[in-house]
């Protein structure tokens, strides 16, 4: 069964969608994706998507403390400089997940929302596409060979792996954000991440937005087998 979210906000509108991949369904495997999403007294934003590493003992914990780790350094992180986001971010996950960090092992893309400023911020696969008013950004793991790794969080981490961006935005005109884990984001081409976002744009307040989404993320089943999770948000300017 998938897990399907729709919050609707004073200006906006957030929907996630989580599906079990076909192969952890056959194995008898819970849905490794998480997911979370925050807003502080402040009117600050948070959301990220998880993937934990399957090969990892403790990976769908491991993708649940990292949710839990950027949703909780959202205060602390609006003032601060990229490296040291990395740093924070990471230190509470490992605080969270104690010791044995290699057994937890989990991608995440994540997104913060602040009146000066947007932080984008991955490790490891999965995609962050955003629509700023004509703007378009998008974050995703470049790779140029299929590998079946990827990089996540661990007991150690190449520094360059872990990409954190933070950017000025137009905060007078809509944000429409769209989360991915890899389920979804490698069956997504680069080319038309322009289109899928005018197309969420153009559909989200439609009465049936979500049954298509679902049907669209159900229908991926069919080129693979991982988990799939979609987190989207779509608001009016600040």
């Amino acid at each position: 069964m998938s897990d399907v979210i729709v919050k609707e906000l004073d200006k906006g509108r957030i929907v996630v969608l989580s599906e079990r991949g076909e192969n952890h369904k056959k194995n008898g495997i819970c849905n490794q994706d998480s997911y979370e999403f925050k807003v502080d007294n402040s009117g600050n934003y948070a959301f990220v998507v998880a993937d934990g590493v399957g090969s990892c003992a403790f990976a769908k914990e491991g993708a649940d403390k990292a949710c839990e780790a950027v949703c909780a350094m959202l205060s602390d992180c609006i003032d601060l400089s990229e490296d040291e986001i990395k740093q924070k971010i990471f230190l509470k996950w490992k605080s969270l997940v104690g010791k044995d960090w290699n057994d937890y092992g989990t991608t995440i893309n994540f997104l913060y929302v602040y009146p000066e400023r947007l932080v984008m911020g991955k490790i490891g696969d999965g995609a962050i596409i955003m629509k700023n008013g004509d703007n378009v950004f998008i974050m995703s793991e470049e790779t140029e060979f299929y590998t079946a790794e990827t990089f996540a969080f661990g007991s150690s981490i190449y520094k360059h792996s872990f990409k954190v961006l933070a950017m000025q935005y137009e905060t007078t005109v809509p944000i429409l954000l769209v989360l991915l884990t890899d389920g979804i984001g490698k069956e997504l081409n680069s080319e038309k991440h322009k289109e899928f976002l005018d197309y969420i744009a153009s559909t989200i307040k439609n009465q049936n937005f979500v049954v298509e989404l679902k049907n669209w993320v159900l229908s991926l089943n069919n080129k693979n087998g991982d988990d799939k999770t979609i987190l989207i948000f779509e608001i009016e300017g600040r």
